[in-house]
């Protein structure tokens, strides 16, 4: 596995140790669960985080003896629980939060489904979907000009010395984005033994830890190929030996720094109208698959997604 997602997924389940410990057995079970279940580290953490809130919330309902901690509440008092008690907890903050149930809704066929109660009141409420329109932002003329702008330095000035280090680099940058629709994470976390430069493909590691090997077009194989042979040439800081996008300070690049690469270049290309993120590139990347007469299901796939919803939700018009 990818050495970068190793080390979110360790600091993911650091977490997730210290969090189940203040928490009751059962919730240790159900970690375990998810865990046997494949989730990803990240996943089980966001629901054990939310595990806890909902415990808190339980103890603060509770009008017990002073000094109740999480651990106190037993799973025959979660049975008592009625829906309406589960809303107040997902509209703690004054607005229903559909994303706050999920964890609890899980948690709730886990202890039926293990027979640790007889009654659940969460199956009874049922949040209606809103499609969201997802706002339109960018072409491909504007990142063919961010691109252009980049390995001509054209309209740059202010830009020049930084080119003359990072124009290779750069330029493949944009190129894989667009021409893949991979994530920023993704994208920072190439390391240099997921490039084959001779079959010009890539193994692309997803948030939720799987992997693809994807081939890359001509144009961006190329490029590729022109910042991999300057890559080999950069000593990078310890730790950093095996990533294939580096940073000025010779350390992997962030998401951060992508982000900014990504604004900047698309900002002067634009002059100055719009700049664009990661997403938008995704985004961009999904409108024009599906205008070539890619499935929605096929297109999911390629990015590495489990639904269809986050492409579906991009192509719904405005």
């Amino acid at each position: 596995m990818n050495e970068h997602f190793m080390s979110r997924d360790h600091d993911n389940m650091k977490t997730i140790i210290h969090v189940r410990k203040e928490l009751p057995d059962v919730v240790s079970e159900f970690a375990d669960d998810c865990i046997q279940r494949g989730l990803s580290a990240a996943t089980i953490k966001e629901y054990i985080v939310a595990l806890r809130s909902f415990y808190a919330f339980l103890v603060n309902k509770i009008e017990q003896k002073k000094g109740t901690s999480l651990k106190d509440i037993k799973n025959d008092y979660l049975e008592t629980l009625q829906d309406n008690d589960i809303l107040e907890f997902v509209s703690i903050s004054n607005e229903i939060n559909p994303n706050k149930l999920t964890p609890v809704r899980l948690f709730f066929r886990f202890l039926y489904k293990k027979g640790y109660i007889q009654t659940t009141p969460v199956e009874k409420i049922v949040f209606s979907k809103k499609k969201t329109k997802v706002p339109k932002k960018g072409s491909s003329q504007q990142v063919s000009k961010a691109i252009e702008i980049i390995s001509s330095g054209l309209g740059c000035e202010k830009h020049k010395t930084y080119l003359t280090h990072s124009k290779t680099r750069d330029t493949a940058l944009l190129l894989l984005l667009v021409t893949t629709g991979i994530s920023p994470f993704s994208c920072v976390s190439i390391n240099i033994d997921d490039y084959d430069m001779d079959e010009g493909s890539l193994v692309i590691h997803h948030k939720n830890g799987r992997e693809k090997r994807i081939i890359l077009d001509s144009e961006t194989a190329i490029s590729m190929h022109n910042h991999f042979i300057e890559r080999n040439s950069i000593k990078a800081e310890p730790g950093n030996e095996n990533a294939f996008f580096l940073s000025s300070q010779k350390k992997r690049l962030s998401i951060r720094a992508l982000e900014d690469i990504i604004k900047k270049y698309t900002l002067e290309a634009s002059e100055g109208k719009t700049a664009l993120t990661g997403r938008d590139l995704r985004n961009l990347y999904i409108r024009e698959q599906y205008k070539k007469g890619i499935s929605i299901e096929n297109i999911s796939k390629s990015l590495g997604l489990k639904q269809v919803t986050t492409v579906s939700d991009c192509l719904i018009e405005e």
